[in-house]
């Protein structure tokens, strides 16, 4: 980005991106195939397995957990289409196999293969809360989706080391935010994943049924297309993929056309411009001096400018719009580039961005459409792949590409009929 915004030159910044991601997955790939085969992919399959009765050998090495967790970092820190939710899973439930099995008096009562199994089932619901910051989501997921031996008791502990798990994160992340203010222990803001405050109040519709069960339909299809191709594909890697060396490479040349693909693809889009910006926790858009008197479109405050000129990028929010001195210092984009405001991202801010709300048109059909084949076939090919990895923010990201899509086309739909809010174009809808 600094690259891009400083020099102009896109193949020097295509350089030092393939660059840093290669370093990143040869890495990742080098240490799951030469020290602990056993790391690859997310493992969420073997515990599965182990859960349900099956003895899967070494699943439960602490070198397997200590290769899985270093190698998601490298994996998702490289940019692949890709997650650390599968692998953080498996290194919870390993973590707490290793904890039961200690070889101290106090531990020994644990030392059978009913408790094994509870504290596995724990650990893991353990790995998918401080995953998603959601204690009763770890819960749930364990009950319904992993473990086939439960008790109410289980529950009741499992509930607790999800709680206490979920505060131990927000505790450190509120030790990193004193650093800078000095607020040690104050969960709120970006010092808490989990305490947050809805301030938007959203009117409900029956109608909205219809573009629901759509989304629905489309992502129903949708998971069915990926599980085949990932099929095919996983079974032409056993074909083709016999030594080390192989397996090393293919996740090094798919980085590669990863990158580069996405480093092309939002060259064929424009840079178009914002008009208004809706700030979260705002109440109304911003909008710069020499803004039209009728809005087309709104975004957010973090588009990526892409190749889109600097000189002309920004400019400062106007005093009489300024309604929080904390944010004196944010400014308007004037133009962005679409396609790159999804693919220059991580997976967990191009979510963010497509959860955005008020800007529906932000991103357009064609955006939404390229972005989301392009990381569906990403996706796909990388699962399975010599790297320790999950597909959890895949599958969220590619359902997040439907949803949007169905969003923007019932807006469209709505607009038809000429709705709309007052003193803007039929479908621009502004904030209340």
């Amino acid at each position: 980005r600094w690259l891009l915004h400083y020099t102009r030159l896109l193949f020097v910044s295509w350089v030092w991106n393939v660059s840093f991601s290669l370093a990143l997955v040869y890495a990742s790939a080098w240490l799951v195939v030469n020290i602990a085969p056993d790391a690859a992919g997310s493992g969420v399959p073997h515990l599965i397995a182990y859960l349900n009765g099956c003895d899967v050998p070494r699943l439960f090495d602490a070198k397997t957990m200590v290769i899985k967790y270093i190698s998601a970092i490298l994996a998702v820190s490289s940019g692949l289409a890709v997650g650390p939710e599968g692998p953080v899973l498996v290194v919870g439930g390993i973590l707490a196999a290793q904890i039961s099995q200690i070889n101290h008096p106090f531990f020994r009562r644990f030392q059978n293969p009913t408790d094994k199994r509870n504290f596995v089932t724990a650990g893991a619901a353990v790995g998918v809360a401080t995953a998603f910051s959601a204690p009763v989501g770890g819960l749930l997921f364990m009950f319904e989706e992993l473990a086939s031996f439960w008790q109410q008791s289980l529950g009741w502990q499992v509930f607790f080391a999800c709680m206490v798990s979920v505060f131990t994160a927000d505790t450190l992340h509120s030790g990193i935010s004193a650093l800078k203010e000095g607020t040690f222990g104050l969960f709120d803001d970006e010092a808490s994943t989990v305490f947050f405050e809805v301030q938007t109040q959203l009117a409900t519709h029956a109608m909205a049924m219809i573009p629901a069960a759509v989304v629905g339909l489309i992502s129903g299809l949708a998971a069915i297309a990926f599980t085949v191709l990932n099929l095919r594909v996983t079974r032409l890697r056993s074909k083709l993929l016999k030594t080390k060396r192989a397996r090393l490479l293919e996740p090094c040349v798919l980085i590669v056309v990863f990158t580069t693909v996405g480093t092309i693809l939002p060259l064929f889009f424009p840079c178009l411009p914002t008009q208004c910006v809706i700030i979260q926790g705002e109440s109304k858009p911003v909008c710069p001096e020499g803004t039209p008197p009728r809005i087309q479109r709104i975004v957010e405050d973090s588009i990526e400018l892409y190749t889109c000129s600097r000189e002309a990028a920004t400019s400062e929010i106007p005093p009489d719009w300024d309604t929080d001195p904390s944010k004196s210092n944010i400014t308007v984009p004037k133009s962005y580039n679409e396609l790159a405001t999804l693919v220059s991202v991580n997976g967990e801010d191009s979510i963010r961005h497509l959860l955005s709300r008020g800007t529906h048109r932000e991103f357009g059909y064609a955006a939404i459409l390229c972005f989301c084949v392009f990381y569906f076939v990403g996706a796909a090919l990388a699962a399975g792949s010599a790297i320790s990895s999950g597909v959890f923010v895949p599958m969220l990201l590619i359902g997040a590409c439907i949803g949007r899509f169905v969003g923007l086309a019932t807006v469209n739909i709505a607009a038809a009929y000429g709705a709309g809010s007052d003193g803007a174009p039929p479908g621009v809808f502004l904030a209340p």
